[in-house]
């Protein structure tokens, strides 16, 4: 028990890390065509939070479209991500409280705001939905603050 309490702040930052990993190379949201019968490629988390734009050639022209614009929700959410494995690994290398209660609650409300990101990508006229990675993404990261938090409380009963 006490070994899971030293190293639960490594298991955040860990956590942490492994949630942006899967943002970075996974499909994070796809578009919600309905009833419709039309197979739609799906787009990375870093695609849904940062913004994509294809450049296509056309008749020798260069044509470029933008496809998704920049989240600012998935902006917080990645900045916070960001912010919960800084804390984490700079919490558990000098032992700070505060460092690591800032990373367990980044880490905990990143996870949450990754669950909004296709929300706050839709427009009247598309939707996206979620998907199952960028599910695996929040639940991790809520994992992680999870730990993080375990750690907080666990090492002040000593």
């Amino acid at each position: 028990m006490k070994q899971v309490v030293k190293f639960s702040n490594l298991i955040a930052a860990i956590l942490g890390v492994l949630a942006i990993v899967f943002l970075a190379i996974t499909p994070g949201m796809k578009l919600d065509t309905g009833s419709l019968a039309i197979e739609t490629t799906g787009f990375s988390g870093f695609q849904a939070i940062f913004g994509y734009t294809e450049t296509k050639t056309v008749l020798g022209v260069e044509v470029s479209a933008e496809i998704l614009k920049a989240n600012w929700l998935g902006i917080i959410a990645f900045v916070l991500l960001a912010v919960g494995v800084i804390a984490g690994v700079i919490g558990m290398v000098i032992g700070n409280k505060i460092a690591n209660f800032v990373s367990a609650v980044a880490l905990f409300v990143g996870g949450i705001l990754l669950f909004l990101v296709p929300a706050a990508q839709s427009t009247d006229d598309i939707t996206f939905k979620l998907s199952t990675w960028l599910i695996f993404s929040g639940i991790i990261a809520i994992l992680g603050g999870l730990f993080g938090c375990f750690g907080i409380f666990a090492k002040g009963k000593k």
